[in-house]
């Protein structure tokens, strides 16, 4: 909640709950865990506001806040009355067996150092809306595992929710962003139709999605539709016959199936629209990349670029940022009863966005590639008729 307000309690709480709920496949008869998780991210996100921002809580105080009673009884004391009513009067009156519901997958994600320092810092400068504005570039590698699948819709849903805040700037002042998702297959699973509201609602707000998967006939029948349906330059190199098929009945009148699975190395059949028309297929031959970048190689800077990530990101060691996690339940209990003995001192309600993009708490990037269309595989990317989307 650092840099914002009241106001954006709602966005916040929906942008979690929405992104566990879609990735535990939680639907009418988790109604109980659903709730459960909402009043607990309200309650955090307000009791964010009101701490200083080197102790507001992470997704990983929601256990904390469901466990233990004396923290939470505490803590809950400077919140709106409806929500202390909610843990006095209903909570309470929960089985035993309803917490751990909401709880496992919290700590699953606790069990893995990389993520929880990516979501276990109090202060983060991973905010995807306001490398929107400020064109910058974010790389972001997931490590994979069945845990995958919650980060790929936190992921996902925050890019949908950034884009979508860009109501808030004339459309003159919406700076194109175009965002990335290689093997989108994988993401595609646990995202439940956010892709497809991506592709459908965003390309208004300035955000292009391209998408790459080496097995398009694996997409959900939700998202295959919305990509071909607002794709602007649809490409395939060689490939199984099921799966370039599924761009050749795009191209059926123009390239037979059996063109594509004859397709040399890095070379692509491609179709653009330009100015508002869908060019014929055409093939062209990708650039090898040790060849186009030849003159950029330089291995020699490697540790004058990473000091000057460090800087500018102003990234944090894991182990730091674990270790102030460790101590994070105490600091927030310590900060409550200090403000509560100075009742004449004001809220801390943050007002303003912060004003850099980094990897969020302190995490460092993980191992990852450049990635370009390799073998077998499709590329869409999406614009359509207001020239569509983005993702990566």
């Amino acid at each position: 909640m650092h840099g914002l307000s009241v106001e954006h309690v709602e966005d916040k709480v929906d942008a979690v709950v929405t992104a566990i709920a879609s990735a535990l496949s939680w639907g009418d008869q988790a109604s109980r865990a659903r709730t459960i998780l909402t009043k607990a991210v309200e309650t955090l996100c307000h009791l964010a506001l009101r701490l200083p921002a080197d102790v507001a809580p992470t997704l990983f105080q929601i256990p904390t806040l469901l466990h233990d009673k004396t923290w939470r009884d505490t803590v809950v004391q400077p919140l709106p009355r409806h929500i202390q009513t909610y843990w006095e009067n209903i909570y309470e009156k929960y089985p035993a067996e309803a917490t751990p519901t909401v709880t496992n997958v919290i700590d699953r994600l606790r069990s893995s150092r990389t993520l929880s320092a990516f979501f276990g810092s109090s202060v983060s400068t991973y905010d995807v809306r306001v490398a929107m504005d400020q064109s910058r570039v974010v790389f972001l590698c997931t490590p994979g595992g069945d845990i995958d699948r919650l980060l790929a819709c936190f992921l996902t849903y925050d890019l949908f929710r950034a884009g979508r805040s860009r109501a808030d700037l004339p459309p003159e002042q919406r700076i194109r962003f175009d965002a990335f998702i290689d093997e989108v297959t994988a993401v595609d699973g646990a995202s439940k139709g956010y892709l497809a509201a991506i592709l459908e609602q965003l390309g208004k707000y300035g955000v292009r999605l391209h998408a790459m998967t080496q097995m398009a006939q694996r997409l959900t029948k939700t998202t295959r539709d919305a990509l071909l349906q607002n794709q602007s330059l649809l490409s395939s190199t060689a490939g199984e016959i099921d799966a370039v098929r599924v761009v050749t009945r795009q191209w059926q009148r123009h390239v037979h199936p059996d063109t594509l699975l004859d397709l040399p190395r890095f070379h692509h059949i491609v179709s653009a629209t330009v100015r508002g028309q869908t060019t014929t297929p055409f093939r062209v031959r990708g650039a090898v990349l040790d060849e186009l970048f030849a003159e950029q190689n330089r291995p020699d800077r490697l540790d004058m670029q990473q000091k000057a990530i460090d800087t500018n990101l102003r990234r944090r060691r894991i182990r730091d940022v674990l270790d102030d996690l460790e101590t994070l339940d105490e600091r927030i209990l310590s900060a409550v009863l200090e403000r509560a003995a100075k009742p004449s001192s004001p809220n801390v309600d943050h007002a303003h966005r912060g004003d850099t993009v980094a990897h969020g708490g302190g995490k460092r990037p993980a191992e990852g590639r450049l990635a370009g269309n390799s073998d077998n595989s499709i590329a869409i990317t999406a614009e359509g008729e207001w020239e569509r989307n983005t993702t990566r």
